[in-house]
């Protein structure tokens, strides 16, 4: 006894099912492939952000507290000396139009000294100083509060704390951070 088999391919109804079912259901695997992706970018932009706050922050705490003496205090600029051999100055200064913070170690009357450390800074960020209990300083000579002259000396010596907010950007929004310091090794001036 012998048995024919056919071959037998699809038939149009169940191609339409097919398709029909694929056009149902690749709109929803397209809306969820595509949150994916986006959840990434975002968790992957905010994790850059965070390494280089954490870069920053660390850096200037660890600089912050090493430092002898406030040279100079603003909301955009500190410079601090350092009592190395030979003594060392670092001007820390929030560049709006470069949307950056930068560092000098050396020669930092030439703006071609000065280094970009973290990028993506936000104009709101700024440097604040504070008292004892933690109040800002008022504005009192105006600053910057310059060591080169004596006049601003008292003002400088008053602060007991540094602190640097730091709003930076990422994507299409913003996330704030900020470090108070007290700088151990300060003496006045």
């Amino acid at each position: 006894m012998r048995k024919n088999f056919k071959s037998r391919g699809f038939t149009l109804v169940e191609l339409i099912v097919v398709i029909t079912l694929i056009g149902i259901l690749a709109p929803g695997m397209t809306l969820i492939f595509s949150s994916i992706l986006d959840n990434y970018r975002t968790m992957n932009a905010m994790a850059r952000v965070t390494k280089s706050s954490e870069f920053i922050l660390s850096r200037f705490t660890d600089d912050i507290n090493e430092s002898s003496k406030i040279k100079q205090a603003d909301e955009k600029e500190i410079e601090i000396e350092i009592n190395t051999t030979p003594v060392q100055t670092y001007y820390y200064k929030i560049d709006d139009s470069s949307s950056s913070i930068k560092l000098c170690v050396s020669s930092c009357d030439d703006n071609e000294n000065f280094h970009t450390i973290i990028d993506r800074v936000q104009p709101t960020s700024q440097f604040k100083y504070l008292d004892t209990s933690l109040d800002e300083l008022e504005n009192s000579p105006a600053k910057p509060w310059l060591s080169s002259n004596s006049s601003h000396y008292d003002k400088l010596n008053s602060i007991i704390y540094v602190e640097l907010k730091l709003d930076l950007q990422y994507l299409d929004d913003t996330v704030s951070y900020s470090t108070v310091i007290y700088p151990e090794k300060k003496i006045d001036l």
